[in-house]
């Protein structure tokens, strides 16, 4: 059964295994996370680092490329990825374009949820010519980061 709201949380930016120090809002939508989840993988995140958040404005796309070298490029602005029909998006390719507008500022002060609207066309991640468009709204309160490990299934 698929995840009926997402995991919404405050911390690091975390790429993969690592956590870079950019303080960072999670949005994920990722039925695989359920204990119970049989089926075709799909789903999205959205992360987006505090800094570069100002309400009502839109964050463009693409997005840079995360890289964890040494020293890692620190991640800036937002970043989106998705899986559908077994094929991965992400905003850093670069047939990706549109924008992700945070409504509130994320995770400050007494901040306990996030809302933004997104409108979005991701390329495919293997830079093949394959797009996805990506549109709507989100609104959640902050909750735990998923207990399973997203990249270790």
């Amino acid at each position: 059964m698929p995840a009926l709201a997402p995991y919404v949380w405050c911390g690091p930016f975390s790429e993969g295994p690592a956590d870079l120090p950019q303080e960072s809002v999670h949005i994920y939508l990722w039925p695989m996370l359920d204990s119970d989840f049989a089926g075709e993988p799909t789903g999205w995140i959205i992360r987006g680092v505090l800094d570069d958040i100002e309400p009502g404005q839109p964050i463009q796309l693409p997005s840079t490329m995360i890289d964890l070298g040494d020293p890692p490029v620190p991640p800036m602005g937002v970043h989106v990825f998705a899986v559908a029909d077994l094929n991965d998006y992400a905003s850093s390719a670069d047939t990706s374009s549109g924008s992700v507008v945070f409504e509130t500022e994320p995770c400050l002060g007494d901040a306990t949820a996030v809302s933004l609207t997104i409108d979005a066309v991701l390329g495919a991640e293997d830079a093949g010519p394959e797009t996805i468009k990506i549109e709507g709204s989100i609104s959640s309160g902050l909750n735990e980061p998923p207990q399973r490990d997203l990249f270790g299934l």
